[in-house]
């Protein structure tokens, strides 16, 4: 098991001509050393970044929803403050005193960082620096780390925002509805598949799936309904987020399956793992136990009642994180096992017209 720390000197990197997706510097950084030592048990156990009060606002909220802790560094004069010194300090002290890592890395452009580095690599860790192409060329940072990551690669284009907003034309498709049936599709082709590594997704195949999820007639796209319009925006979006992925022609790629995971549970704001069809049976049998025969079941305040049982908070729902997707579906899947429940108020409410028969049925498929 591997410890990295990350010490991001903000100050420094302000001024460079463009912005830095610091979500896809920290992935990539994190699958280089997996990759590199032979090692799947490496994680971040410090990540801090330094600045001075304007570098920060630029970077707040990135930084923040990325869990990076931010020091404020005071300006010793107009052109400097201390961020160098207390980050250098700081990975010191992780290191030799604290023992909270096993590697250091960088985010700099500044050359006096090669004299930590260089006394951390004495003491035995494993350094790293993100910096500007042009330094990579040079002894100083060569002699002083095993690795130089060069910043430019993390850089978002200008334009790589602007090209998903698509004006003066309405989004009938929520986002983050549409990115909820595209992750669960994701996991559906891996879980389905003996070999996770390189799989090779169909770009059509995937989108006619999320049609299919959103009942969308042939001929129509759920994804011309959203805000991305094309797939292609969509890989740009996790790219931007962090989630490094491929096309090729017709098809694409996810280089991490667990980053995806990772990052996709943060923007969906998923707080729980797929839940299986025999659990979420169960949750529905033990719910419907207290309901009465042959009334109205509120189809609603049942699939609520699921969520606290699987602790899931208002703004997401327990039957998302199932095959079914949707309530609708789960009570079609049980109609066909012969369960006597039929649909009422416009699908809205449910009646069992036999309730024993009910609960034996239910309780027979949780055994399965």
């Amino acid at each position: 098991m591997k410890k990295i720390g990350i010490y991001i000197d903000l100050e420094n990197v302000f001024y460079l001509s463009y912005d830095i997706n610091f979500g896809f510097m920290l992935n990539n950084i994190l699958s280089f050393y997996k990759n590199n030592l032979k090692d799947k048990e490496i994680f971040y156990s410090v990540k801090n970044a330094y600045g001075d009060a304007k570098s920060i606002k630029k970077y707040a909220k990135n930084l923040r929803d990325l869990h990076i802790d931010i020091t404020y560094s005071v300006p010793v004069n107009k052109a400097k403050n201390m961020a160098d010194m207390i980050s250098s300090i700081d990975a010191f002290e992780d290191f030799v005193i604290n023992k909270k890592i096993d590697i250091a890395v960088f985010v700099t452009r500044d050359v006096d960082y090669t004299i930590v580095m260089d006394r951390l690599r004495r003491h035995g860790a494993e350094i790293g620096i993100a910096t500007v192409y042009d330094n990579t060329k040079r002894e100083i940072f060569k002699n002083s780390c095993s690795h130089i990551f060069k910043i430019e690669d993390y850089k978002i284009a200008e334009k790589e925002e602007s090209e998903i907003k698509i004006e003066n034309r309405e989004n009938t498709i929520d986002k983050n509805e549409f990115l909820n049936f595209f992750y669960n599709r994701i996991l559906e082709i891996y879980n389905n598949s003996e070999d996770t590594e390189n799989i090779k997704i169909s770009i059509s195949d995937i989108c006619n799936k999320i049609n299919e999820d959103f009942n969308f007639e042939k001929g129509k796209s759920a994804i011309e309904e959203t805000q991305f319009k094309k797939m292609k925006n969509v890989l740009k979006y996790l790219n931007n987020n962090g989630i490094e992925t491929k096309i090729d022609c017709d098809d694409f790629y996810i280089n991490d399956i667990n980053i995806f995971k990772n990052v996709m549970s943060g923007i969906l704001n998923l707080n729980t793992c797929e839940i299986s069809e025999k659990n979420f049976v169960l949750a529905f049998n033990e719910i419907i136990f207290n309901c009465e025969e042959n009334t109205n079941i509120s189809l609603a305040n049942v699939m609520n009642e699921i969520n606290k049982k699987f602790g899931i908070n208002n703004g997401s729902s327990a039957v998302k994180h199932t095959k079914f997707k949707k309530p609708s579906k789960f009570i079609s899947y049980i109609i066909k096992k012969e369960v006597p429940i039929e649909l009422s108020n416009k699908g809205n409410s449910f009646v069992m017209k036999d309730k024993n028969k009910v609960l034996e049925i239910l309780t027979n498929l949780e055994n399965k």
